[in-house]
């Protein structure tokens, strides 16, 4: 139920802000190594069930983007958002 709300609120975030996040219809299908220099508001992890991969998903006042786990800066944004 949780993710589903998640995806739910991501859809909604999208309409707002359009192509400037990942496009999230249900999950991330793939993942970027690109760093995220917006200001972080939220994160969740997203489990392998595929389509959808492994992915730390990102949210920002722009909108959702889906980051590759394994990425040196996803960990050290995961740290500094704790």
């Amino acid at each position: 139920m949780f993710k589903g709300v998640l995806v739910a609120i991501a859809l909604v975030v999208m309409a707002q802000y359009g192509s400037a996040a990942e496009n999230l219809d249900s999950c991330c299908t793939t993942v970027s190594r690109k760093q995220i220099t917006d200001p972080i508001i939220g994160y969740y992890t997203q489990k392998p069930n595929p389509p959808c991969v492994t992915a730390i998903i990102f949210q920002t006042e722009k909108g959702y983007f889906c980051s590759y786990l394994k990425s040196p800066w996803v960990l050290l944004k995961i740290r500094a958002f704790k």
